[in-house]
């Protein structure tokens, strides 16, 4: 991982287009860019690490990642982000470990706000900030969808135990 500057002025147009920032007016927006930094990752770098204490959440500008969970046989794979996505955004509700790792899948470059400097940015600002907490609820809740939707779909042809006792009835008796 590496800091890197880039050019405001050129950023705040891709900003604005951003679901997280949409709904703001570019001084809302400006005033958020003061209080972030700005990262880049190689391919294959992790950017977040399962089960680590962060307060971190990025914004990511360019490039892909792969939000990987560990399993009793490794890492599985969950979800790929890319541009215009956050990842991490628990962290600014919570000091509970992460929960999935995030790693590069090819050179990205990510807008990085630390939680502290995050919330006095929104505390400026308290209109645009409700509109950024909203949308990252938001965004938490699909999240959340989406794995109860995964979680129903396992549990639906998992079978139950009057499938195994079917199978064992029908092998016993040589059907």
């Amino acid at each position: 991982m590496k800091t890197i500057r880039v050019r405001i002025d050129s950023l705040i147009p891709q900003l604005g287009r951003v679901r997280l920032f949409r709904l703001l007016p570019e001084s809302a927006i400006r005033r958020l860019v003061e209080y972030s930094d700005f990262v880049e990752y190689e391919p294959q770098e992790t950017i977040i690490r399962e089960h680590a204490l962060e307060e971190d959440v990025y914004l990511i500008l360019e490039g892909s990642c792969a939000v990987m969970v560990e399993q009793e046989n490794g890492q599985a794979y969950v979800a790929t982000l890319g541009a215009g996505q956050i990842t991490g955004e628990a962290a600014i509700f919570s000091n509970m470990p992460r929960t999935a790792t995030v790693i590069a899948q090819d050179r990205v470059r990510l807008m990085r706000f630390e939680r502290t400097a995050f919330m006095l940015a929104l505390k400026k600002d308290p209109v645009a900030g409700m509109k950024v907490l909203f949308s990252i609820v938001h965004n938490l809740m699909v999240k959340l969808r989406e794995v109860n939707l995964e979680l129903a779909f396992e549990r639906r042809d998992a079978g139950d135990q009057s499938d195994v006792d079917a199978f064992i009835a029908s092998v016993m008796d040589g059907k």
